[in-house]
């Protein structure tokens, strides 16, 4: 049994320092996208739920959200021929929104993920699609600070290039409304940031409308990858080596 219990702690080690990819469906309107989706049928299921990721098993990092953040019944909101490959049919065709409500604009909501390791290295697609004659376009930003510092998004085409049409090869997501018509279901357009490295040990993502009446803005699906900070991987390569030289000892 004492030859049995170092490997094995080792073998869960190495599992917590490999990459890890998190698929998120936002609402369940048209279906569920799959077992290897997180899926949240409706904005209070987020809070307090821990990711797991597309291959299975465990993980700590955790989900929430905060803002105006409302439960669609609409499906049939991405486009089949120019949804990303990376989007099922029902994660892509329903998504959580900011309501109309006619306040004047500004409406936002906030989603949050957590738990992650300082130095992580982390990549992220947002995908917002909606068939809509209302106006419906808005910011979206990212925070590494908890919501000190916010930046936009790079816009990509649904094959993974980069967009280089309506401006969005000089702007972010930030610096220009995303149109989730006109960009995401007419074009399969999608927001993105790769291999950011985490200052913390979260990522926010904000979605804000910005303008008045009937506007909204929403989000179809994301997708998260996250690869431990180096220093995990080194301290593993060193359990390794002292259980290998316990283990000649042993024999």
């Amino acid at each position: 049994m004492k030859l049995i219990r170092l490997p094995l702690l080792l073998t869960v080690l190495g599992g917590s320092a490999t990459a890890q990819t998190f698929n998120i469906d936002l609402n369940t309107a048209n279906g569920t996208a799959g077992a290897d989706w997180n899926v949240f049928a409706a904005p209070g299921d987020i809070n307090g739920s821990t990711l797991t990721p597309n291959t299975g098993g465990s993980s700590g990092v955790t989900f929430s959200a905060s803002g105006n953040i409302v439960d669609s019944t609409g499906s049939g909101l991405s486009n089949d021929l120019n949804r990303p490959s990376w989007v099922s049919a029902a994660a892509g065709d329903d998504f959580f929104w900011t309501d109309n409500n006619g306040t004047g604009g500004g409406e936002s909501f906030t989603l949050t993920f957590d738990g992650m390791a300082v130095g992580s290295t982390v990549s992220l697609d947002v995908y917002a699609s909606r068939d809509s004659t209302a106006s419906v376009f808005g910011t979206y930003e990212y925070s590494l600070d908890g919501g000190n510092s916010w930046f936009g998004f790079d816009v990509l085409k649904n094959d993974g290039s980069a967009e280089t049409a309506d401006g969005w090869d000089s702007n972010d997501t930030q610096s220009q409304t995303f149109h989730i018509n006109n960009d995401g279901y007419d074009h399969g357009r999608y927001l993105n940031i790769s291999e950011i490295t985490l200052t913390g040990s979260s990522i926010q993502v904000r979605i804000t409308e910005n303008t008045a009446d009937d506007a909204y803005i929403g989000i179809n699906a994301m997708q998260l990858a996250v690869i431990p900070e180096p220093q995990s991987f080194a301290m593993l390569a060193g359990l390794m080596c002292l259980a290998s030289v316990m283990l000649r000892r042993r024999i």
